[in-house]
Formats: C-alpha cells, structure tokens, sequence
C-alpha cells in the first residue's frame, strides 16, 4: 500500500486498485458497470452516475457565463468548456470511440463516455 501499487484489478474492465475493499464498493464504479444513473438533474432531468458529474452539469443551468465563443457567441461558465466547445469548430477531436465513433477533446472525457455508455468494455492508458 505505502508503494502506491495497484495489484487489485477489476474482472469486467480491467481497471486497478490499491485496495481491494476501493474495488468492491458498491458506489460509482459498480454503477458504471451496471448502468445506473441515480443522480438526477432537477432542471432537465439528465440522469448521471456520480454526484460530482451531476454537479459538474448543473453548471451548464447557470445564468451567468462570461466564457463567450468568438465564432458562435455561445457562451460558457469556464474557460476548460470554452476550450473543449471551440474543438467542434475546428473539427480536432483526438479521441474517437471505438464502439459509436464519438469524438472528445480530452482522454478522460472518452472514458468517462466508455464507462457509462459502453460499460467500461475498453480501459485506456492514463
């Protein structure tokens, strides 16, 4: 444990883990597998895996979004979503999934999308 080694490894997506009680719980990372979304978006009702996505999202509620694209004038709550929403104007999605060919701009936006829509069937290398 003080190594940092992760020697525990998840049968269904291969995914690591320094202890094996991180693996077997019953929280976001089951749910990835099993498919189920409890947190829900009170305004649209977007279903989410972890609290942290739902609350991430929820900024996209927000009224005020000083972040404005100079292409489209769409604006934005952070400089990070600015920079992943000017990559659909230029078209650099360097990440494709392997099963439904969407596009991101980040690796972990990708594994995220693998996980909760594809069940984790692909592990990326961090």
């Amino acid at each position: 444990i003080h190594g940092g080694e992760k020697n525990f490894v998840c049968v269904e997506c291969g995914k690591k883990f320094l202890r094996k009680r991180d693996m077997q719980k019953p929280v976001k990372h089951i749910r990835t597998h099993r498919g189920l979304k409890p947190f829900i978006c009170a305004k649209c009702g977007k279903a989410f895996t972890t609290n942290q996505q739902l609350k991430h999202h929820t900024t996209t509620h927000e009224e005020v979004k000083p972040f404005m694209c100079a292409q489209c004038s769409k604006t934005f709550v952070g400089k990070d979503r600015l920079k992943d929403h000017l990559a659909t104007h230029s078209g650099k999605r360097l990440f494709s999934c392997p099963h439904c060919g969407k596009g991101f701009v980040r690796k972990y936006q990708l594994q995220c999308h693998l996980n909760t829509t594809h069940g984790g069937k692909v592990v990326l290398k961090m």
